[in-house]
């Protein structure tokens, strides 16, 4: 056993990321790349850059990466484990935003980071490696137990180093919502495109909502003035008022030239924190909002998540073909597991899986009520069809033979497909 996976922190549509012990006994997060994305060259290629990039920033806003293996045909990233939440999670316990000196020294850490990663000599050559992040939101933005910022996911940045895999191109990258106009366009990347969508996250920091804008250059700065002077902020001090407003305003231009760079940022916060002598306490905010959090992963086995035959490649050899149709049994009971064919997708992108599962359900069909213990759901002329097509990817007699029972099917794509299915 190579790990012992613990618990499933956050499963998304590209990764898995899980906190697991390895030999040492040491506690690592690792991200995992979704089965479905395996036949995909450029995600591979983009995780191994993430992995070479992460290695070489050494920062402590940035959570840092331990290398980049590969197990039975499976990538993955080892990193240090983040004992914390993501801003994501906690604004929605936080409806009305949270307190300004603290919303502010997040901010203030994730610029530090990103300013960080763009001019610091980090390259092979004690060059700048220019690294735009290109996907700035709360849910890349953790905050630890002991009150450090973390930026994470640098996935689909932006930057210059040797060894890189996949091609760096300028494409809409990212979130939309906390996208830059810019890049919206297809425009050049530039450092601005973070600190736009940082103004984003800061505005619901401060607000506990996501900021609505118009992306018409000259209906934006009016759209975002109406809502700052309409900000909820947790500050009664209206100088104090004026100058987080000015702040969301330089972060927010339209024309990128017109924004504040990241030091920028920095420096006019650190000015703000003094000015008004405000004292953030990021450390205690985590200690009520962060460990319930963190309570809630550790108390959930990853065994027992719906994502874990995903990850199990990491304890051993990959699950055998019961153990995967046990799942998609599971996965089955669902009346509309048919509806969604981008979820069946990756369920059926895990190795092993027979057609039994499939075969069961049509043995179900049609009978009578009393060979069962309870009366079935007859199948819809879509689970027909879905079931058909994946009988279509495991092709054999005993396919061919079910596929007959439907050569006389009232709906004409299920005929087709029984047809086609009968002529092997």
């Amino acid at each position: 056993m190579r790990f012992e996976v613990l618990h499933v922190i956050n499963s998304g549509t590209y990764g898995t990321v899980c906190l697991a012990r390895d030999r040492a006994d040491r506690e690592v997060a690792i991200k995992v790349l979704n089965p479905e994305h395996l036949d995909n060259e450029r995600a591979i290629m983009r995780l191994r850059d993430e992995a070479a990039l992460l290695s070489r920033i050494d920062h402590p806003n940035i959570v840092k990466v331990h290398g980049c293996y590969e197990v039975y045909d499976r990538p993955f990233i080892v990193m240090e484990p983040v004992n914390g939440a993501s801003l994501e999670d906690l604004l929605f316990a936080l409806p009305s935003g949270m307190k300004v000196a603290d919303a502010l020294q997040i901010v203030r850490s994730t610029s530090a980071a990103l300013d960080a990663a763009w001019s610091s000599p980090m390259g092979d050559h004690g060059e700048p490696l220019h690294v735009i992040h290109r996907d700035i939101k709360p849910s890349n933005i953790l905050l630890a137990m002991d009150g450090t910022v973390k930026v994470v996911d640098f996935g689909t940045a932006h930057c210059r180093f040797e060894g890189r895999e996949s091609e760096t191109v300028s494409m809409v990258l990212g979130a939309r919502a906390y996208l830059a106009p810019e890049r919206l366009d297809g425009g050049e990347d530039r450092p601005q495109g973070d600190v736009y969508s940082l103004a984003h996250v800061l505005y619901e920091l401060l607000t506990g909502r996501p900021m609505q804008v118009s992306l018409h250059p000259f209906h934006h700065g009016r759209m975002l003035a109406g809502q700052y002077a309409r900000m909820p902020l947790q500050a009664s001090d209206h100088a104090l008022r004026e100058r987080v407003t000015r702040l969301l305003e330089r972060m927010s231009e339209y024309i990128h030239d017109d924004r504040a760079d990241h030091a920028e940022v920095v420096t006019e916060i650190d000015a703000i924190l003094t000015d008004f002598e405000l004292e953030h306490d990021l450390e205690g905010f985590a200690g009520k909002h962060v460990h319930r959090r963190m309570q809630n992963i550790r108390s959930h086995d990853a065994h027992d998540h719906a994502a874990w035959l995903d990850l199990a490649f990491l304890e051993g050899p990959p699950p055998e073909g019961d153990l995967v149709d046990r799942a998609l049994r599971d996965y089955l009971t669902d009346p509309n597991w048919h509806a969604d064919k981008l979820a069946l997708e990756r369920v059926l992108a895990r190795p092993g899986w027979t057609i039994r599962p499939f075969t069961e359900l049509l043995d179900q069909d049609g009978k009578p009520w009393w060979q069962f213990w309870a009366a079935p759901r007859p199948l819809s002329e879509t689970e027909l069809r879905r079931i058909l097509e994946v009988l279509a990817r495991r092709r054999s007699p005993t396919v061919t033979a079910y596929a007959q029972r439907y050569l006389d099917h009232p709906d004409s794509y299920v005929r087709a497909l029984a047809a086609e299915l009968s002529a092997e």
